[in-house]
């Protein structure tokens, strides 16, 4: 899937050089954990999910970096590399014992925050939100 989303396929809704040449800076990759499906598999299923969106941001190389942090984000709308903003969707509450994920926003906790549903959030609101949400 990595190689896939860097070189461009019809056959997925997006992919990286559609991207580029659409002037996209930034886009939301949320990644549906969906405990209740899953039940015993938290661990797997949310690094799995965090995997591949790294693993398809790496394989776009340097033009393309997960926001890790609020300048990231900033930094892609002044010329910077494109951000990749990872948001853990279909869960509120993590479950104890998950390491490396506290630093990815929970899309429906950034919305509530802001006073937005689901329905009403444009991705300049989500992307807004998510910078406010991440370190400096």
């Amino acid at each position: 899937m990595a190689a896939t989303f860097a070189r461009g396929s019809v056959e997925m809704h997006l992919d990286f050089p559609r991207m580029r040449e659409a002037g996209v800076r930034a886009q939301v990759f949320a990644c549906f954990v969906l405990l209740e499906r899953y039940p015993g598999e938290e661990n797997e299923r949310v690094h799995g999910l965090l995997a591949a969106v790294e693993s398809m941001v790496k394989g776009a190389g340097a033009a393309f970096r997960v926001a890790r942090v609020a300048g990231h984000l900033r930094s892609a709308f002044d010329g910077g590399p494109a951000a990749a903003v990872i948001g853990l969707d279909g869960v509120v509450h993590l479950p104890k014992g998950l390491d490396g994920v506290q630093d990815y926003p929970r899309i429906p906790e950034a919305l509530r925050a802001a006073g937005l549903s689901k329905e009403k959030a444009c991705h300049g609101n989500m992307l807004r939100i998510f910078a406010e949400g991440l370190p400096n």
